[in-house]
């Protein structure tokens, strides 16, 4: 649980989420669940409503909710994409949406009864493009991870910059598994590749997110 999770009484108190963290090995994961009126009942052995309980509870989600997540060395107070799933009691997806904050920016959210919330919080980077021009600027990025999975940013192994011709970088980022990767790219691509070959991809401005 997150340290704001430790002593409430998330299944009793009327209000509390219950929110867990864990780590991958680029980026962490953030949930939060509306459990009010469920408990374990040792002679049923199952989970079961005990009673009233709250249709709605409210709490906000906080890139340093995840342990370790943050830097203390960083020369500068970093930022973090959040990309939000939020779940009905049967697991469907009702909506994705992405966020992003610094460090202990609170993002509010609210679930009614049984609904949940995930999270995939993701540290933003930079890398250096050339313009027409022949100016650089930086260009911010992340690695989300793989589209259709609940913890989609496990499949990201590792993410760097290199260097390219003139000055400018590649944004690199290796990922496990079949499927559609996902990045938060403040400005299109000028090319994507895959094994060193060209690819297409998909670019939206809002939000600010590259398919591959």
């Amino acid at each position: 649980p997150t340290r704001d999770s430790l002593f409430a009484d998330v299944t009793a108190d009327g209000h509390s989420p219950l929110k867990v963290w864990n780590r991958n090995r680029c980026n962490g994961v953030l949930a939060a669940f509306n459990v009010q009126g469920a408990s374990w009942d040792r002679a049923r052995r199952d989970n079961y409503m005990h009673g009233s309980h709250a249709e709605r509870v409210e709490g906000v989600l906080r890139a340093s909710d995840v342990e370790g997540l943050l830097d203390p060395l960083a020369p500068s107070a970093p930022e973090y994409v959040l990309a939000l799933l939020h779940l009905a009691p049967d697991g469907q997806l009702l909506s994705t949406s992405t966020q992003t904050l610094r460090a202990d920016q609170p993002l509010p959210f609210a679930l009614a009864h049984r609904h949940s919330l995930l999270a995939t919080v993701a540290r933003v980077r930079a890398a250096r493009a050339r313009e027409a021009d022949g100016r650089l600027r930086s260009v911010k990025w992340a690695a989300l991870g793989l589209e259709g999975m609940l913890n989609g940013g496990a499949a990201v192994v590792s993410e760097a910059e290199t260097p390219h011709a003139g000055g400018a970088e590649y944004a690199q980022v290796e990922a496990a598994g079949a499927g559609t990767l996902l990045l938060h790219c403040d400005a299109p691509p000028a090319a994507v590749l895959l094994d060193a070959r060209p690819v297409s991809y998909t670019h939206l401005t809002l939000p600010t997110i590259c398919s591959v």
